[in-house]
């Protein structure tokens, strides 16, 4: 003969009857267990690589593979720097742009610009955010390669891989802006 009723529950318990809470780690490790294993089994990555914050954007995995420099890992390392150093400079500038835009010289009358009342600080700030993008930019445009600049934002910040030749061209362009034009003195320390 068998009991009847409700199965008895096999949780954790105190002894005064209150459940046992899992702690802070348990909780984390339960919320990021399946996007782990979705990034093992689909990326092919270990699972020390696939808990790593890098490993969550398809540029972020191209670095921990060594795609962007297979046999290097310090350019390797420069490279992936240059592409977070180009994603912070574009948001820079894309704030700027949405502070206030700047009066076009084509039409004087609409008066879009700055108008005095904000810090010179500020002003200031959004001009060296948009030469420094601007610099670049321009790095980018120039390198021989005419899908870098279109490979950077695919792969930096629309998270889309594609032919990682561009991404490659745009990044080395963009590490010899940020390294030639640092003082001479500050390279060499």
């Amino acid at each position: 003969m068998s009991r009847r009723g409700r199965k008895r529950s096999t949780t954790n318990r105190h002894p005064g009857g209150k459940l046992v809470q899992p702690s802070e780690a348990e909780r984390e490790r339960d919320i990021l267990a399946p996007g782990l294993t979705a990034r093992i089994r689909v990326h092919g990555l270990s699972p020390t690589k696939a808990s790593r914050p890098e490993a969550g954007t398809a540029f972020g995995r191209a670095y921990l593979a060594q795609e962007l420099q297979p046999n290097n890992p310090a350019h390797n390392q420069a490279l992936y720097d240059s592409g977070l150093e180009f994603e912070r400079r574009r948001r820079a500038y894309r704030r700027a742009l949405q502070v206030k835009q700047l009066s076009s010289a084509g039409a004087p009358a609409n008066r879009t610009g700055f108008d005095g009342d904000e810090s010179p600080e500020l002003v200031e700030m959004h001009h060296r955010a948009m030469r420094a993008y601007a610099e670049i930019r321009t790095a980018i445009l120039e390198c021989g390669q005419p899908l870098a600049m279109f490979a950077l934002e695919c792969w930096v910040l629309e998270d889309r891989p594609m032919d990682i030749g561009p991404l490659r061209s745009g990044l080395n362009a963009i590490w010899r802006v940020i390294h030639m034009s640092r003082p001479h003195h500050v390279v060499a320390a």
